[in-house]
This record gives structure tokens, C-alpha cells and sequence, in this order.
């Protein structure tokens, strides 16, 4: 990790949450967004330090949907990774980076194992498990508003785009175009 950027990280944490240092960051995973695993005395959270994406638009808002939403549905019983509260009230904040100020929030650790309903087999119980969850969580989640607004998730969203994408790559990579699942 950019030890600039580590820095920055850890003196955000120090300041927003009132960790006493040393703390510890390790790097987890880069997917949608960047995320750490911080240690801190006797506690871990992971912090997730939000990318910017080229088609779908990223603001405070969107962020702070996710965050509200996850608050609602833990108020709920539902179970999901809650975010933290910063010392100033919000559960959103920002770190500057060498590139620019980017957006992050702090969340609870959860220890447990990766879900294995298709790596490395198919496995149907944990497929209908997974299935039972996420329609619990949409039925929970039917009446949850909020003040922030969040991009819609249409077709162009859900379908075109990704395919698109999925075909620009196989191009890239001398593959066949994508009349070639058809």
C-alpha cells in the first residue's frame, strides 16, 4: 500500500473516530471500492474507501442510501454489516489521497467464512439459503425511505451496460464477440 495513502487513512481514523494509534491497516479486496481491514488495539472494522465508476455515478447521496439503508435493515433484524458512526454524527466521510478527496465509511467486523453457494461446486441448500436471505432482505427493505437519492437500477444498469462491457473485454482479448454464446 502507497504509504501517503496509508498515512491519510490512518490520521482520518484517528481524527474521525477517536482511535488511538498504532493502528494497523491491512488491504483486503479492489472491486466496486478499496477496502482495509484496520486493527486497533483489541477491535477490527474494515473501512471502505469508495471508487469512482464510469458508468455508474457515485455521490454523497448514493453512499449515504447504502449507509441508511444498512442502518435500517440491521434496526430491522436483518443481518448486515453495519457502518459506524464518525465522531461528527455521520456514518460518511472523506479521505484526501494523493489523487483526490475520495469518499469512505467505516464498518463493524464480522468474522466468518466467504459464502459458497457456487465456489468451488454448486451446492443447492447454501443456493436456497442465500436465495431465502436476500428475499427476506428485499421485504425488509420494501419500506425503507430516505432523504439521499440513489441511481436507479434499470435495464440499460442491470442488462446493456454490462454486457457492453462484457463484450468490449472479449474484443480486447481477441475473443469472440458475444454472438458467439448465443
Amino acid at each position: 500500500m502507497d504509504s501517503s495513502l496509508s498515512r491519510a487513512i490512518v490520521s482520518s481514523l484517528a481524527d474521525s473516530y477517536e482511535f488511538a494509534e498504532p493502528i494497523e491497516l491491512e488491504f483486503l479486496a479492489r472491486g466496486a471500492n478499496d477496502n482495509y481491514l484496520m486493527r486497533q488495539r483489541d477491535s477490527q472494522c474494515v473501512l471502505r474507501l469508495y471508487r469512482e465508476n464510469e458508468y455508474y455515478p457515485r455521490t454523497a447521496d448514493t453512499y449515504r442510501f447504502e449507509l441508511d439503508l444498512l442502518r435500517f435493515l440491521e434496526r430491522r433484524g436483518v443481518p448486515v454489516v453495519s457502518p459506524v458512526q464518525r465522531n461528527d454524527g455521520d456514518l460518511l466521510g472523506t479521505i484526501r489521497t494523493s489523487e483526490r478527496p475520495r469518499y469512505a465509511a467505516l464498518f463493524h467486523f464480522v468474522t466468518g467464512e466467504p459464502h459458497a453457494a457456487w465456489h468451488p461446486v454448486f451446492n443447492r441448500n447454501e443456493v436456497r439459503r442465500l436465495g431465502a436471505f436476500v428475499a427476506a432482505l428485499h421485504d425488509q427493505a420494501d419500506d425503507f425511505r430516505s432523504s439521499y437519492h440513489r441511481y436507479d437500477f434499470d435495464l440499460f444498469y442491470l442488462v446493456d451496460e454490462p454486457l457492453r462491457l462484457f463484450e468490449e473485454r472479449l474484443k480486447a482479448e481477441g475473443q469472440p464477440d458475444l454472438a458467439f454464446f448465443g
